[in-house]
């Protein structure tokens, strides 16, 4: 997050007349006679070239998705009703402010998203806020497509939320007006361990500068096209670094290049240079077995990787590293990489249940090869172990640098739905 403050739903209005065309979805639901909105997403700022439009009436409800004026959602919001492709419906007063939050590009927007420029998004709620429900019973009809409920129907519509059911996130507002702001913009930074190149992109970089913050250097540089610019920094010190554009003392957009792991290596908006894959590993190795770090000397017999695998994916992820004995001494991996990489797949595979999502990747550490895994946080929990003679699954978290069996009320935590951990980046629709 850059900023966040409050506004009135007339200067929301204002800069909404002045964006163009926009891409709404919308729910609206029947109430006797009449239809009135129950949540609704706008997007401004976006090419809305490919903004699939289509209005699905399945009689008590309906989705719609369209084009419209900015002025025309304006109108909506001063007047308490609208129409789109014949379809007429009220809003509910909505209450004179609005919380809005700008945020950098590739951080998580409200609801998991990802996008790739700057936003920032507005909610508003009405004057006086009802519970929404959600009915069970399917939605379906000819030529309209099918969803099990209007939970399911309402994320993947307003939000392209296709996940699973139990990681979908709801619009709660009366409405969630996102609005981006290309004017500039930071791409995929790439990283190496000599350098930090930037690519700077937008529509308006008038009296941007680039800047980059370490703990052994820095830069400020004006920016006047788009391009990418190379920061030569040594390795060891940008560890931890920032990489902003800035325009006057307005952050328009940032990135945090973190030295944790694993949440560096999946980090988005970064593609890192194989050698700072080693150096990054060296780094944690360094620092000992942790909550999301542990070592393993060899292969173990029995069910101690599936184990610890499951524990990081019922968790915040981690990383496995196999070749590394328990104080941090490099024993490397003996033997053929390649078949050692296939067993560690089939030990995964055979015996954790659902298949978490992970990496396994080859590094070099003081001139010996070890694997790592980097296991990602589920979004299908609680991830179990079956065993070759136990009855059923059985689940492990991690507690600090142990895996252990989880308890009844740990297994109740694992089982909770994990909020949507942000789908795939998009720029536009």
């Amino acid at each position: 997050m850059i900023e966040q403050d409050h506004s009135t739903i007339d200067e929301l209005g204002s800069k909404l007349r002045s964006l163009g065309p926009v891409g709404v979805r919308l729910m609206v639901r029947r109430t006797d006679e009449e239809r009135s909105l129950v949540t609704g997403v706008v997007d401004a700022g976006r090419d809305i070239a490919g903004f699939d439009e289509a209005t699905w009436d399945y009689g008590h409800v309906a989705f719609i998705k369209a084009v419209v004026d900015g002025s025309t959602v304006a109108d909506w919001l001063t007047g308490a009703s609208g129409e789109v492709d014949g379809l007429k419906f009220s809003l509910p007063e909505p209450s004179p402010d609005c919380l809005w939050i700008r945020s950098a590009s590739l951080a998580y927007a409200r609801y998991g998203t990802r996008f790739t420029m700057p936003q920032t998004e507005h909610s508003i709620i009405p004057r006086n806020r009802a519970e929404k429900s959600w009915p069970r019973t399917p939605l379906a009809g000819v030529g309209r497509p099918f969803f099990p409920n209007e939970e399911v129907a309402a994320s993947s519509v307003l939000l392209d939320d296709h996940s699973t059911p139990a990681n979908r996130g709801i619009p709660s507002e009366m409405m969630l007006v996102r609005i981006a702001h290309p004017e500039a913009y930071i791409g995929k930074v790439q990283v190496s361990s000599a350098a930090i190149t930037v690519p700077v992109l937008g529509e308006d970089l008038g009296d941007v500068h680039l800047q980059v913050s370490s703990a052994g250097d820095s830069l400020d540089e004006p920016v006047s096209e788009p391009g990418e610019i190379t920061v030569p920094i040594n390795g060891a010190d940008r560890a931890d670094a920032w990489v902003a554009l800035v325009r006057g003392q307005e952050c328009v957009d940032f990135r945090e290049i973190s030295s944790r792991w694993p949440d560096s290596l999946g980090q988005q908006g970064f593609v890192y240079a194989p050698d700072d894959l080693n150096e990054r590993l060296d780094r944690l190795r360094r620092g000992g077995e942790s909550e999301t770090v542990e070592f393993k000397k060899e292969f173990p017999r029995g069910e101690g990787i599936p184990r610890t695998v499951a524990a990081f994916a019922n968790g915040g992820g981690g990383m496995l590293i196999i070749g590394v004995r328990d104080d941090g001494e490099v024993a490397g991996i003996d033997g053929d990489v390649g078949a050692a990489r296939d067993s560690l797949h089939n030990i995964v595979r055979s015996h954790v249940s659902p298949p978490p999502k992970y990496e396994l990747l080859t590094c070099t550490l003081e001139e010996r090869t070890v694997i790592a895994m980097h296991v990602e946080p589920g979004d299908d929990r609680p991830y179990g172990v079956t065993g070759k003679d136990g009855p059923g699954p059985r689940y492990y978290i991690r507690r600090g640098a142990t895996t252990w069996i989880a308890e009844s009320e740990e297994l109740r935590e694992i089982c909770k739905p994990r909020q949507s951990r942000g789908r795939e980046e998009i720029d536009g629709y």
